[in-house]
């Protein structure tokens, strides 16, 4: 009876401290707030012609519209990949299903950040050759690729983040290396509109202190229930 007892005062008392929370999250299903915050998302296209390096050491894939400067946790094994002695390309594709895609999936945020998900899947070119099989093999193994149902195809998925700059004619002074061929981007603009409904804010601003006056009412009444509560038995 006790626990019964405090288990349901428990739930007064949360009841009654969310009325401000209430108020201002616009009401129980957060469907009448007054400000509102919402990302959208612009298409636009790059094409990734070389890579670098940053004077850091970061992993640089440069674009005609921005340059990419992979964060360093990441940059270092992105870079053993795609610099790797194979005698074909990669395939860009999709996370999860596996699907092929032509571009490069970029989301472009508002504060010069980017991130991007994506698997590289490479199909075996030297089936018919057991020792070129065998080395290729050996390399994707030591790039930790996981093999697929299909035992000649091998994949490996990249979540990476960085920082956005401005195209330059050159890296330090020298032509960066040029990649095999170009890598077409699909970038996703990151935009965060706020919008404030002046009624709404001023009808919140109204309520607050009675919110805030039903909040520690319900904390005084309640608090002093819940320790007589333990006098039941």
């Amino acid at each position: 009876m006790r626990h019964l007892l405090q288990m349901m005062l428990m739930c007064a008392v949360a009841f009654q401290a969310a009325c401000t929370s209430v108020v201002w999250n616009g009401g129980v299903y957060d469907a009448d707030r007054a400000i509102d915050t919402h990302i959208t998302h612009t298409l636009a296209h790059d094409q990734i012609h070389a890579f670098g390096r940053t004077a850091a050491g970061h992993l640089l894939m440069m674009g005609e519209r921005h340059w990419y400067a992979v964060r360093d946790d990441v940059s270092q094994d992105l870079q053993r990949v795609l610099q790797a002695q194979l005698p074909a390309a990669y395939q860009i594709t999709v996370p999860y299903t596996g699907s092929k895609s032509d571009t490069l999936p970029i989301v472009v945020h508002e504060n010069q950040q980017f991130s991007s998900q994506f698997c590289l899947d490479y199909a075996i070119q030297n089936a018919k050759n057991p020792q070129q099989q065998a080395q290729e093999n050996h390399i994707l193994r030591q790039m930790q690729f996981q093999q697929q149902i299909n035992p000649n195809l091998y994949r490996k998925c990249f979540a990476i983040v960085g920082s956005l700059h401005a195209p330059l004619s050159s890296l330090h002074g020298q032509n960066p290396p040029q990649s095999r061929s170009k890598i077409a981007v699909q970038l996703q603009i990151e935009q965060q509109h706020t919008q404030i409904q002046s009624n709404k804010l001023a009808r919140n601003i109204l309520l607050t202190p009675l919110a805030l006056m039903a909040d520690v009412a319900g904390g005084l009444v309640m608090l002093p229930a819940l320790i007589l509560g333990d006098l039941w038995e």
